[in-house]
């Protein structure tokens, strides 16, 4: 079968469809199927462009189509090591002070922020 503009379009509906379906008991879901499905959502244009399917449709300079997995690597360290800081420091000082707390939680926040930029970066523009 080749692919056809009719083709490309039921396949890009039928995966947003499905992409919705699962968005629709998200919150209900556990913290790492959220977040696995969060990332599934963001490779799913990449991988639809890479197999041409968006080609057939002209959107295959439209934003998110592309994967630049330089930015997408560094995005996803940067998320492992605000989560490596985060549990490293529960586990070595079980009850700690105000200031503490903020320790522990502003520079995790500044890794996952970066990431969320990196992963943005690394989809939309190029």
């Amino acid at each position: 079968m080749r692919l056809s503009p009719q083709n490309s379009g039921v396949i890009v509906f039928c995966v947003c469809a499905l992409l919705a379906a699962l968005f629709l008991r998200f919150e209900a879901w556990p913290f790492w199927v959220q977040c696995l499905l969060l990332i599934v959502a963001t490779v799913t244009f990449p991988l639809l462009n890479s197999l041409g399917i968006l080609k057939q449709l002209g959107l295959e300079n439209a934003p998110g189509s592309h994967f630049n997995a330089q930015h997408m690597l560094t995005g996803l360290a940067l998320f492992i090591a605000g989560g490596v800081w985060l549990v490293a420091l529960v586990k070595l000082v079980p009850n700690p002070s105000q200031l503490g707390e903020w320790l522990m939680i502003i520079p995790t926040l500044m890794a996952w922020g970066g990431s969320v930029l990196f992963f943005v970066k690394g989809t939309i523009w190029r």
